[in-house]
């Protein structure tokens, strides 16, 4: 991630913590230790803004690691480590459910130097392009600009080539200066190559629009294979000069812009957290992100937006039986049969409770390694 995107978002993130929003100032500052683990200001701003004591200690220590010299860090970590001495440590279980980088399928403890999962095996990386501004998206779309302009020459080129031996106008205004002139014989193969060279344009300005890697390349090779083509073809009399010219600047100019929208194709691998969505607000859209990433085997994802869901809305009785469901998922036997007891309460004629706890019972007969 740049330098200038990492800053961005540190400031975003101190921002969000001053004004008390921490959950929002978390996902940001998660981010920028990320993308850069020496970032001695996200993990001072990160220990604001986590909520466990053990989370604030780590950051603090990573805080102190980067420069001991550190004394707000020091106070600070003094005055946690006190009072952690003085008090009762917190349920691990609460600890490792509350863990960013806990695997968002199995809620397995996941350092965050990993990459896969240690318990089910999964990858815990996703390659995602950079973030998209002004600054990217507008050389993209020049590009797909000037590819459709070569698209409208080629089809007026092959027009008038076709048209020349009927129009005396080709002659008489020495168009052929410009545009050349084919002969016979090769007039068909040549306007067959140009109309497959403009649908294959066409393909690539989609593939451009939706930030396919391979159209990128595709186009910066075409482009190149484009100027050499309008050698040949000017070797052989097939196009004029000031026609080379125009097509060979055309080229050129598409790929200074291609190449000016590179970050838009850029692949970062970054590590899965789980996080709530920014996007989701109130408890039935958090319920429902809940569901989705359920569908995709993300249970330890889903139940942090179940958890969230249930705070939101603490009399919504179904959202009990999707946490109990996904704590059972994860290895929370005992939690899920808390909250299936909440379902039952506030739910007691659901035909579904009695076979909800009877699947929970059996699967935490069978799992030998339960988290709680």
């Amino acid at each position: 991630m740049p330098e200038a995107e990492i800053d961005q978002l540190l400031q975003e993130g101190i921002r969000a913590v001053r004004n008390g929003q921490r959950a929002e100032g978390r996902q940001l500052l998660l981010q920028v230790v990320e993308a850069d683990e020496a970032n001695e200001q996200g993990w001072y701003w990160l220990s604001l803004a986590v909520e466990t004591t053990p989370d604030k200690i780590t950051a603090l220590e990573n805080v102190l690691t980067l420069n001991p010299a550190n004394e707000t860090a020091q106070l600070a970590l003094q005055k946690l480590q006190t009072a952690e001495t003085d008090s009762p440590s917190p349920l691990e279980s609460v600890s490792a459910l509350d863990d960013p980088y806990q695997c968002i399928y199995c809620g397995a403890p996941a350092p965050h130097e990993l990459k896969s999962c240690p318990e089910c095996k999964r990858s815990l990386l996703v390659k995602r392009t950079l973030d998209q501004s002004r600054e990217v998206v507008t050389p993209l779309r020049l590009t797909a600009l000037l590819l459709m302009l070569q698209i409208n020459c080629a089809i007026i080129e092959v027009q008038v080539q076709g048209a020349a031996g009927q129009n005396f106008l080709f002659t008489g205004l020495r168009l052929d200066d410009y545009f050349g002139l084919l002969p016979i014989t090769t007039l068909p193969l040549m306007q067959n190559i140009s109309i497959m060279r403009g649908a294959l344009l066409v393909v690539l300005i989609v593939g451009l629009l939706y930030k396919v890697a391979l159209s990128y390349y595709a186009t910066a090779a075409l482009m190149i294979a484009d100027i050499v083509w309008v050698g040949i073809r000017l070797a052989f009399r097939f196009i004029g000069l000031p026609a080379a010219v125009v097509g060979v600047l055309l080229d050129l100019a598409t790929c200074y812009f291609l190449f000016a929208s590179d970050r838009s194709f850029t692949i970062n691998e970054q590590r899965l957290l789980c996080l709530l969505d920014r996007g989701a607000k109130g408890g039935v859209a958090l319920n429902q992100r809940g569901r989705r990433y359920k569908r995709e085997g993300k249970w330890a994802l889903a139940v942090a937006h179940w958890r969230a869901a249930v705070a939101a809305m603490p009399h919504q009785a179904e959202f009990y039986k999707d946490l109990a469901i996904g704590y059972a998922q994860i290895g929370y036997y005992r939690r899920a049969l808390k909250a299936l007891e909440e379902f039952a309460h506030r739910s007691p004629a659901d035909p579904d409770l009695a076979s909800v706890k009877i699947l929970i019972e059996q699967k935490r007969a069978a799992d030998s390694k339960p988290r709680d």
